[in-house]
């Protein structure tokens, strides 16, 4: 590490149950779609808001609240 790098946290980051599913709700609407392969929302594959979304929930170590691959909320 270099000076002036951020330090990792040791351990998993709290995140409230409301901003799980906030964070949840986000990864589905910014999903890629299966045949374009990007965000229907952003047109990028792993768009942004996916990816924080995504890195908040690992961070707090609830990798159990990520929808199942796959899944869409209509069923």
């Amino acid at each position: 590490m270099r000076p002036g790098d951020a330090v990792p946290p040791s351990g998993p980051v709290a995140v409230s149950d409301e901003m799980a599913a906030h964070f949840r709700a986000t990864l589905l609407t910014h999903a890629d779609d299966p045949e374009s392969r990007v965000c229907v929302r952003c047109g990028r594959s792993r768009c942004d808001e996916w990816r924080w979304a995504y890195e908040r929930l690992v961070l707090a170590g609830r990798l159990g609240d990520l929808p199942p691959r796959g899944y869409t909320p209509e069923g």
